[in-house]
């Protein structure tokens, strides 16, 4: 039973963290490639008259961080109950709870840096570093939230 229970969780292994790694390292390098590009994007938000990317990356990050706390909270749910013991028996659940964990904070995260873009003056001196961290945020939270979209999709495929 027990090599079973072993095999299993080698197969549900959710403790990879390259697509987080490899965004990081895009993000980074595009912050040292030179271009004009970088500029325009950057003026893209901290511009007035384009204030809604900030209130939209906001409403994005809201909006995420509440379907990631729900998902949260319906495994949390039921993770005392028997249909959970394989997952349980794997040994995978705290790396299940790191997984959502981050997600959330880095939701939460990038949802206070598009509210300081949203309400600070677009005109301030950190406008260009809150719009810088705003994005990384944003490609950050998003592989995060795939990896949780893919963790949800492994749970079902284990309790079946």
């Amino acid at each position: 039973m027990t090599t079973q229970v072993n095999r299993q969780a080698r197969r549900y292994r959710f403790d990879s963290a390259w697509l987080d790694l490899t965004l990081i390292a895009l993000s980074l390098l595009s912050l040292s490639a030179p271009g004009d590009w970088i500029k325009s994007a950057v003026d893209g938000y901290v511009n007035p008259e384009h204030g809604e990317i900030m209130s939209g990356a906001l409403g994005l990050h809201g909006t995420m961080l509440g379907f990631v706390l729900a998902a949260f909270a319906i495994v949390l749910g039921y993770i005392g109950k028997p249909t959970f013991k394989l997952i349980r028996d794997s040994g995978q659940t705290a790396n299940i709870n790191r997984i959502f964990v981050a997600s959330i904070s880095t939701h939460a995260l990038g949802a206070a840096f598009a509210f300081a873009g949203v309400v600070g003056a677009p005109t301030a001196p950190y406008q260009n570093f809150v719009a810088w961290v705003t994005g990384v945020l944003m490609l950050l939270s998003g592989a995060r939230l795939i990896r949780v979209l893919w963790v949800t999709r492994q749970i079902v495929a284990a309790l079946r």
